[in-house]
């Protein structure tokens, strides 16, 4: 599996996907916004349809995990631990010593996805993410990558 750059000529099916699974979604424009520096977004391709995404925001050192999604209908064939893992390869080739991110509480699927990738609970956000009942709690994540082979 090869990750490809997500450009403004694919962001339409991206945003999409990005709609699909969250909660409360960013804009098309925000979320064009994220396909520009200091942000980059990258992409799964199937026979010629966006399955999968991801956005970086890379900062110094630090890469910052914005959001990685995989289409509802592709879910369950491992594309997700598949871009997580090339997506962590590319912070390294790019000399990012740490990548962060946050995940809801209730998704346990993505919380032992990213353990198993190093990530380590850094603290919680009380009540962060917006719900239909209310609100629920961030975990911020982060994974050591300098010293890491590439």
């Amino acid at each position: 599996m090869t990750l490809l750059p997500l450009t403004t000529a694919d962001s339409v099916q991206a945003h999409a996907i990005h709609e699909a699974v969250q909660y409360t979604a960013w804009s098309q424009s925000t979320f064009d916004d994220c396909l520009t520096p200091p942000y980059e977004g990258w992409m799964i391709k199937l026979e010629g349809k966006v399955v999968g995404f991801c956005i970086l925001l890379f900062v110094l050192d630090e890469a910052t995990l914005m959001e990685i999604a995989v289409a509802p209908e592709a879910q369950g064939q491992g594309l997700g631990k598949a871009m997580l893992n090339a997506t962590l390869e590319h912070c390294k080739t790019k000399g990012m010593h740490t990548c962060w991110l946050e995940v809801r509480a209730s998704n346990q699927r993505a919380i032992q996805l990213y353990t198993s990738h190093g990530f380590q609970v850094i603290e919680i956000r009380k009540g962060y993410y917006p719900t239909a009942s209310g609100r629920e709690d961030a975990i911020v994540m982060m994974c050591e990558l300098a010293g890491q082979p590439a």
